[in-house]
């Protein structure tokens, strides 16, 4: 954790960030928000697809990663099918404003910290250890 600056953003999340920009709009509506974060200002029907498939991916690439361990699949193979997609696709929430402290992207998170470690990328691991840290500091636990 670190101290606030004066002056500085605080962003919360007052709406399920994975609906289309019209949806978070509506959500919002009622209570005289206009958001102008970056995910929303600039929205654009491909961020609008990749927010509604993006937590289907997440979990899609978490099961070919435990069926990969299951079937002992070798770390080409791992790097392939689990770790550049899983690190596209959190590269990509990052750009669409889903990053840091999300429960799904920390989830994406730990899937990636777990594949790197297995296949032996220590440097990318320790890169994300240090985030969840963070979190988990965040986060109380």
């Amino acid at each position: 954790m670190r101290d606030i600056k004066a002056g500085e953003e605080i962003h919360y999340t007052y709406c399920d960030p994975f609906l289309p920009v019209a949806g978070r709009r509506e959500n919002l509506a009622p209570y005289g928000i206009t958001c102008s974060c970056r995910a929303c200002s600039t929205a654009s029907p491909e961020s609008d697809e990749f927010r509604q498939t993006c937590l289907q991916n997440a979990e899609r690439y978490l099961k070919i990663y435990e069926l990969a361990l299951e079937l002992g699949e070798g770390k080409e193979d791992i790097k392939k099918k689990v770790v550049r997609p899983a690190a596209e696709l959190r590269g990509r929430m990052q750009e669409e404003g889903l990053g840091d402290m999300s429960e799904q992207f920390v989830g994406v998170t730990i899937l990636l910290h777990k594949a790197y470690t297995k296949v032996g990328m220590e440097e990318e691991a320790k890169e994300l250890h240090a985030f969840l840290k963070t979190w988990a500091l965040f986060d109380g636990a």
